[in-house]
């Protein structure tokens, strides 16, 4: 019952968020699940599309603006305070798992002139794309332009600036370190032996 009320006050939300929003933001199917406390908003020229069963915790502000587009894959799970905004688009596919505290933002402050306050110059975007599958790192930064592959894993606390190729893990903070991804890791573990109970 309580499951029902969740996922009832979850479609009540999105309804919601459509109507406030003027169509600007859509989910298909009307299975995307918001918790509280999280906003999802685009502004008039803007426009944000959830797939099928994408999951966003508490906490999470997703914008979309002047202009800017925002695609979330299918199955794709966000969870808390991850920013995400986009003055241009931003591309996430499906299946992918992005850790808590991550931001991903596809704009910096322009600094061309020198007289002119940061703030003043308006931005320099570029696209960013995140393919299925990817696995990003808690409290990781996407940066503009950036194109990640599909089955990517970017280590937590991770800087990207550069793209990373398909089934790649990425790390690190100053330098963005690559490396192929390690079949290895992708077995399912062997299971525990069982644990022997002296009996009484």
């Amino acid at each position: 019952m309580a499951l029902k009320l969740k996922y009832a006050y979850f479609a009540y939300r999105l309804i919601g968020l459509t109507v406030a929003q003027r169509g600007r933001v859509v989910s298909n199917g009307w299975t995307a699940a918001l918790e509280r406390t999280s906003q999802v908003g685009a502004d008039r020229h803007s426009h944000i599309r959830m797939g099928r069963r994408v999951y966003i915790k508490r906490g999470v502000n997703i914008e979309a603006l002047d202009g800017g587009q925002i695609v979330i894959g299918s199955d794709t799970f966000i969870n808390r305070d991850c920013s995400i905004v986009a003055r241009k688009a931003i591309r996430i596919g499906q299946n992918c798992l992005i850790g808590d505290g991550v931001s991903i933002y596809d704009h910096n402050h322009r600094t061309d002139d020198p007289d002119t306050p940061y703030r003043l110059q308006g931005y320099s975007s570029r696209m960013i794309r995140i393919g299925d599958n990817v696995w990003i790192g808690a409290k990781s930064f996407i940066g503009a332009g950036v194109s990640i592959g599909d089955g990517a894993v970017i280590g937590a606390h991770t800087i990207v600036t550069k793209d990373v190729p398909p089934r790649t893990v990425a790390y690190g903070h100053t330098q963005l370190v690559l490396r192929p991804l390690d079949k290895h890791e992708q077995r399912t573990p062997a299971p525990m032996p069982p644990i022997e109970m002296n009996a009484r």
